[in-house]
């Protein structure tokens, strides 16, 4: 499950991948993966990140948008030709449903499938929710990230 420094580090990911362009978008991830990957919590970056999104969604979006987003990424779990956007929808329909035995194959084939299969994971994860809510990449949506980011921080004792 994820700890506070799992989520300080979701909330680096978001804000980063609705602030950052370029370079300096691909070093941002790459740092936070890293640190994620050293502390052995890319599973729970992974949740991290999914559950922080639906708080977004559920605090941006009314209940209609919200079945609609839900409709999009079920579709694109199975109508998707990039095999990442695939295995991120899949895994978001998995933890959405609780379904654990489902989350763990999908985690078994994209570690089968894709090197470095985590990171991307995540990545596509991000992008298809960063794509439902795009008012998160505005001054407002960075202003706010960016709060929340150090407010989670706060709650970061180290261990996670």
């Amino acid at each position: 499950m994820p700890g506070p420094g799992d989520f300080r580090r979701a909330g680096a990911l978001i804000t980063h991948r609705a602030s950052a362009t370029g370079t300096d978008l691909y070093d941002g991830i790459v740092a936070i993966l890293e640190e994620a990957i050293s502390r052995r919590r890319m599973t729970a970056l992974l949740r991290a990140v999914d559950s922080s999104y639906r708080i977004w969604i559920d605090q941006l979006r009314d209940e209609r948008s919200r079945q609609m987003i839900r409709e999009l990424i079920d579709d694109l779990a199975v109508t998707s030709d990039d095999p990442y956007v695939r295995h991120a929808t899949a895994a978001i329909i998995a933890m959405r449903d609780q379904d654990r035995i489902r989350f763990t194959e999908i985690l078994h084939e994209v570690n089968a499938d894709m090197r470095p299969g985590g990171g991307r994971l995540i990545g596509a994860l991000a992008d298809i929710y960063a794509s439902v809510l795009p008012e998160l990449a505005t001054p407002t949506g960075r202003e706010t990230l960016r709060a929340w980011t150090i407010e989670a921080a706060k709650y970061d004792n180290g261990e996670a």
